[in-house]
């Protein structure tokens, strides 16, 4: 796992951003390809695609908001 330092500068020097802010709370990853997820489409296309979840949560330690992010290449 790469360490905060170098991820922040990665971050920083990808982003098209001048000023890019970041914040991580907790990265869970489990496994070589934690994120994925597999189906048939409506149209019968079988689809395999990664994906990330990020969650905000109340002071209660409930969810409050999840966004969930596919990666789903057009080439």
């Amino acid at each position: 796992m790469a360490s905060t330092s170098s991820t922040r500068s990665a971050a920083t020097n990808s982003t098209p951003s001048r000023s890019p802010k970041t914040t991580s709370a907790l990265v869970v990853v489990c496994g070589p390809n934690p994120a994925s997820a597999a189906g048939v489409l409506h149209d019968g296309k079988e689809v395999s695609l990664r994906f990330s979840d990020f969650f905000e949560f109340t002071d209660d330690g409930r969810f409050s908001r999840r966004d969930t992010f596919f990666f789903a290449p057009l080439v």
